[in-house]
Order: structure tokens, then sequence, then C-alpha cells
């Protein structure tokens, strides 16, 4: 799959991947960068900022 970078230097992720991983409107996002490689991954949230734990 493939994307493209915007003049602001934005992104749109794939579906079939937010579907895969279960990505939602303001969930946050951990970037890294391993043998010139992007990893991008669903940021651990801390439980009270889960409505249902606060």
């Amino acid at each position: 799959m493939q994307s493209v970078i915007t003049s602001k230097y934005q992104t749109t992720i794939p579906k079939a991947i937010r579907d895969n991983i279960g990505l939602s409107v303001k969930d946050a996002l951990d970037w890294k960068v391993e043998k010139r490689k992007i990893i991008i991954s669903p940021a651990k949230r801390d439980f009270s900022e889960i409505p249902e734990f606060s």
C-alpha cells in the first residue's frame, strides 16, 4: 500500500490498515526510525485517559 505526503507533510493511513489495528479519530501514534524505515504504532494510553477507567 502507498499514500502520498501533502505539501503540509500530512498523509492518510489507508482504511485497511486503520481497520486492521483498530485506529480511531484522535488516537495518538508513536513514530520511530529504524534502519531508514519509519515505524508507526498506536501510542500506549494512560488508563486515566480512557473514560471507563477515569
